[in-house]
């Protein structure tokens, strides 16, 4: 085993049978919080336990887990090493290969195989192990501790909690039960004594044991310092190390101090090593070391492991910054680019000299690439200014780093700051500014000024000798979203692609692949786009490049909510949202989901979906504006006209000042409510393109709206066949609307035989696609026109016994979450039976559905 797996292995990975871990005491006071885990735990759900230090979090984990008998895989975070990624997973299973958070999560389910996983500390957990648990809550159990007060303990909380574990908040022991607490550690002291030791205590059992065994009442650091000085100078010695490790170390050779410490209460075993017994202990004992005696234990401990991290952060502790920063830049030569990162920031953060500002910038990039923009934003801090590329080139990292943080505006402003540090260098820092420049402006849908940006960026490159391939795609993009015909960008996207894959350049050809997709929707080739996502889709999986798959599965999700395929763009999203995705990815996707449940008539689905995400969103165009589309159609399909246009008007308001061509989408739905609640119709929309695209339907489609409002449905019912045929090959949902407004137009304007003839052709094509909503909106303006529909037939459809099962469980108020927990199937899997089942019994909603079917038992 290599000396840094041995360290990680030494660092606390424990396996713990399910006989062993057995031996615990009954908790006092905790049957309720017991029972509720050991009933989660045994559904196979995920728990997170909250509480402060010396509650008793991980000893409610392992008692309520060894109740199911499982055995238990456990590992946690440490305060010391808190950035080394993914060191909470690796002190459990051990070294996890390279790559992404979905590659470590199959390698964590491959090593815990059946039993159970346990991360004490996950406050003081990277973000990408975060990343791994939450991927992990609906495919296996795990079992998480989150220490109160310290860390990011709130932030880690929900997120575990929105990521579906059940969260229990440990609050302090009554005062009747603490006093039996401390009369069972110590049946001498008294009734009187124990009351006063509970009290002292304040209900938290880690201190009133602690207390107890000492018979000392004023405070846990006397108590602990009366204990510790009954030791001899070997087991204290050990016990100082431990407490400033905070991890699990090795017993000298031929020493027996461990007995003393376990037998003494303060350390547990851990294997072959000893640790502390709880970090309330190691606070006493470590808080009461003099300055001398703690650097001296940091600096022993640097000799004691391998593993170059924890040397580096004990020297720096110990004020040996120089030697911390060699040992740390050593080490990042060859590490993953996770650790990499991680390692450079605390070079970064102990090197001395000239050198230290441009190592700053380096760790911040790295950190910023592996996805990790708080710490890049800390360790980038205020980098002195030597001279305008040093400041150049931060305000581009800062730019990233304001982007990932959700802050466009932001990063947009850093951009044009460092721009004008480095205007008219003719430098490949120059070309990265303005290129990033026109990407944030396309981002913000000013495709003009991007396009002018990225040409600019494109000439500074050629004088400057570099490549440009970025800054071509981008200009390319930047003419798509402006509305120039295809010659005038198509071309740019092909010689980007060809020198990307000349260059070995798989990032900036999967950037290429995603721009491609949604060109094919913008233009109506769906065939040839899903073929597009599919190969892009795969070469970004056999790269390992899981953000890159993300980011291409959203755009087929997109391209499929276009082409009508709705009961896949569900199933894509579910299994989507089962991975760590990029929040203005998981709103978009969202959003789009969204529509696609409304257009199946499964409006609680959405609704729910909508609000949940609309909570975490980023409040800026693309964290926003798909969810609040999603929301008017929703409160326009539910039949509430004043809410949808509200909705509709905070929308134009926040987004209307961009050339953002979705706004058309808004705007029809404020055009529909206004006419619905007798409102002054909207202006028709101009929509200046020559060429048929997505959007291009929405310009007679309000004209139509405003014909109708000024009652001409004769010249309506023109507009909006006209809206439906420019709409057909681009955007299914707008093109039966219209074809269904065409049809009510000709009722309205009395031409019967032409009117029913329009809608059972729209019927047709509605019941086809199951638009639902649609389906019964068409045969209302049937029935209007004298046509009758018999209800939808309600038969059993001879549901599978799975489709049953699931129907049961809906009724008992499982989420689809939980009931893919409860069958061990996937999410996806859920949403498909319940699919299945709902057309088979003629319902809208899954609840609906669940009902129906215990009638027809």
């Amino acid at each position: 085993m290599e000396p840094a797996a041995e360290d990680r292995r030494l660092a606390g990975r424990s396996t713990i049978a399910p006989e062993e871990a057995g031996r615990t005491v009954r908790l006092l006071g905790r049957d309720a919080e017991l029972a509720q885990a050991a009933a989660m735990i045994a559904a196979g759900r995920s728990l997170a336990v909250l509480g402060e230090p010396g509650i008793g979090k991980s000893a409610l984990i392992r008692s309520a887990a060894t109740h199911g008998g499982g055995t238990l895989v456990t590992g946690g975070a440490l305060d010391l090493l808190s950035f080394v990624p993914y060191l909470a997973i690796e002190r459990a299973v051990g070294p996890v290969p390279g790559g992404d958070v979905e590659a470590v999560a199959a390698h964590v389910m491959r090593r815990v195989g059946g039993g159970v996983l346990v991360l004490d500390d996950l406050q003081w957990a990277d973000d990408g192990t975060i990343e791994v648990v939450e991927v992990l809550a609906g495919r296996l159990t795990c079992l998480a501790s989150i220490r109160s007060g310290e860390g990011r303990a709130d932030d880690v909380a929900e997120r575990l909690r929105q990521a579906g574990l059940v969260t229990i908040r440990l609050q302090p022991l009554a005062p009747d039960i603490g006093t039996e607490l401390a009369l069972r550690m110590r049946p001498a002291l008294g009734e009187a004594a124990a009351r006063r030791i509970a009290a002292r205590g304040g209900g938290n059992p880690l201190l009133i044991q602690e207390l107890a065994r000492s018979g000392i009442t004023e405070s846990l650091e006397l108590s602990i310092a009366h204990r510790v000085r009954g030791l001899d100078a070997a087991a204290r010695s050990f016990l100082e190390l431990l407490a400033v490790a905070r991890a699990p170390l090795p017993v000298p050779a031929g020493s027996h101090v461990d007995t003393r410490l376990v037998d003494g209460g303060f350390a547990t075993r851990t294997g072959e090593s000893v640790e502390i017994r709880h970090a309330l202990i190691a606070d006493a004992v470590e808080g009461g070391l003099p300055p001398d005696r703690l650097r001296a234990c940091h600096r022993l401990l640097a000799t004691m492991v391998g593993d170059p991290a924890a040397r580096a952060r004990h020297l720096a502790t110990a004020g040996d910054r120089q030697a911390a920063a060699d040992i740390a830049l050593e080490a990042a030569a060859g590490a993953a680019p996770g650790l990499r990162a991680a390692l450079l920031a605390l070079a970064a953060e102990n090197i001395e000299g000239d050198a230290a500002a441009g190592l700053r910038l380096e760790a911040a990039e790295a950190l910023l690439d592996a996805n990790m923009p708080g710490e890049a934003q800390r360790v980038l801090g205020d980098v002195e200014r030597t001279a305008d590329t040093t400041e150049a080139r931060a305000r581009l990292v800062a730019a990233g780093v304001r982007w990932r943080l959700g802050d466009a505006h932001g990063a947009l402003s850093e951009v044009r700051r460092g721009l004008g540090l480095v205007a008219g260098t003719d430098t490949e820092l120059e070309v990265r500014l303005l290129t990033q420049s026109a990407w944030l402006q396309v981002v913000e849908r000013d495709g003009a000024a991007s396009a002018s940006t990225a040409e600019q960026a494109i000439a500074v490159a050629r004088r400057a000798g570099v490549r440009s391939t970025r800054a071509t795609r981008i200009l390319a993009t930047a003419r798509m979203i402006s509305g120039a015909p295809e010659r005038a960008f198509m071309p740019l996207y092909e010689a980007a692609l060809a020198e990307a894959r000349a260059a070995g350049d798989l990032v900036e050809e999967l950037s290429i692949g995603r721009n491609l997709i949604g060109w094919a929707e913008g233009a109506g080739r769906f065939e040839q786009g899903v073929d597009r996502a599919v190969e892009f889709i795969a070469r970004a999986r056999e790269a390992g490049l899981r953000h890159w798959e993300h980011d291409l599965r959203a755009s087929l999700i997109t391209l499929l909510n276009s082409g009508g395929q709705w009961e896949r763009v569900v199933s894509e999203m579910e299994a989507l949202l089962l991975e760590p995705i990029d929040v203005r990815t998981r709103a978009e996707i969202s959003g789009y989901c969204a529509l696609a449940l409304i257009d199946l008539g499964r409006f609680e689905e959405a609704r729910s979906l909508i609000n949940d995400e609309l909570a975490r969103s980023v409040d800026d165009l693309g964290g926003r504006f798909d969810l609040l589309w999603a929301q008017a159609e929703l409160a326009m399909a539910d039949g509430h006209a004043a809410a949808a246009q509200a909705i509709t008007a905070r929308c134009i308001e926040r987004f209307g000042g961009r050339d953002y061509p979705d706004l058309v989408f808004v705007r029809l739905i404020d055009a529909w409510a206004r006419l619905e609640l007798g409102r002054p119709p909207s202006a028709p929309i101009e929509y200046p393109r020559r060429e048929p695209d997505l959007w291009s339907g929405a310009a007679p489609e309000s004209e139509g709206i405003v014909a109708l409002a000024r009652g001409q449905p004769g010249e309506a019912a023109v507009r909006f066949a006209a809206a439906a045929e420019q709409f057909a090959p681009f955007h299914r949902r707008s093109e039966l609307r219209n074809r269904w407004a065409h049809g009510e137009a000709l009722r309205r304007a009395g031409r019967l035989d032409a009117a029913r003839a329009a809608l059972e052709d729209a019927e047709r094509r509605a019941d086809e696609l199951r638009m639902v909503p649609m389906v019964y909106r068409i045969r209302r303006s049937l029935r209007l026109a004298g046509v009758r529909r018999s209800a939808a037939r309600r038969t059993s459809g001879r549901l599978t016994a799975r489709e049953q099962e699931v129907l049961a469980m809906v009724r008992d108020g499982l989420t689809n979450a939980e009931i893919a927990s409860r069958l061990g199937i996937g999410r996806p899997t859920v949403v498909r039976l319940l699919a299945n089942a709902s057309a088979k019994l003629g319902t809208n909603s899954r609840r609906e559905a669940a009902l129906e079917a215990m009638d027809l038992v």
